[in-house]
């Protein structure tokens, strides 16, 4: 599982501690692929804290946690469809949603109640933006707290443990679409170090250029290793003679036929 997870406090990050095992590791709690980030309260302390987080594990992240209400019964879990910021007005939209959605607003301080309101949730999003896309944030809250039922650490085991569930959920929601994103990020990197190796033995004009980046984005996803550079620098002629053998090896493989 590559999974990110981010809560504010303790008192929410010690039930996903407990469930999956984690260790301590520097300023992270982690096992495997699966990392904790307990932040601190605070939109300033949530961003700093993702934002650290994903600069040392880029992976999708899922701000898990809890949140008060003026209409919601304690212990309900909402996806975040929208964060409104207190403040400075601003709004944003997370990539993954489930099928139970409400409107999260984040407050610098909690001076009144809304459907769903925190105080670090625009602060995860703002963190969290600066790695990745939001298609690969999500936010999940669980009421802890009403005007008339005040906020209760104590209660926090019972109220969160339930909804445990969503953080494997997450990651089979994310899993393909990560891993093509992977891979194909890998590949560009190969491909980036293929191009480094043949400029320095093979004239190639801008638009040759492209074309040879295309063809070994092609071999590499089809799993086709590039031919090693020419041991002497190519002419122009000969230069585009080398493409040729390119793209004929790779329409070749694509041809037999097989999957990338």
């Amino acid at each position: 599982m590559e999974l990110n997870l981010v809560v504010a406090h303790w008192g929410e990050g010690r039930e996903i501690i407990k469930k999956f095992q984690l260790k301590r590791d520097g300023k992270f709690w982690r096992k495997g692929g699966l990392w904790l980030a307990i932040t601190g309260v605070g939109v300033p302390s949530a961003t700093i804290g993702t934002f650290q987080l994903l600069s040392q594990h880029r992976a999708p992240l899922l701000n898990f946690g809890v949140a008060g209400s003026d209409t919601h019964n304690l212990g309900e879990g909402f996806w975040v469809t929208k964060i409104e910021e207190g403040v400075g007005g601003r709004s944003f939209y997370p990539g993954l949603v489930g099928p139970k959605g409400e409107v999260l607003r984040t407050l610098l301080t909690p001076t009144e109640y809304f459907r769903l309101v925190d105080l670090e949730g625009a602060g995860v999003f703002e963190g969290g933006i600066r790695h990745l896309s939001s298609h690969w944030l999500s936010f999940y809250k669980v009421v802890s707290d009403t005007p008339a039922y005040p906020f209760q650490p104590a209660q926090l085991p019972s109220l969160l443990a339930p909804h445990l569930w969503v953080v494997e959920w997450c990651w089979e929601m994310w899993k393909g679409d990560w891993e093509e994103l992977q891979r194909w990020e890998g590949v560009e990197k190969e491909v980036e170090r293929w191009i480094t190796l043949y400029r320095e033995k093979v004239h190639l004009t801008f638009t040759q250029l492209h074309q040879l980046r295309d063809l070994l984005r092609g071999l590499l996803l089809w799993g086709v290793p590039p031919p090693p550079p020419p041991e002497t620098p190519l002419s122009k002629q000969e230069g585009k003679k080398f493409l040729k053998e390119l793209d004929f090896l790779l329409r070749s493989r694509i041809e037999v036929g097989g999957g990338c």
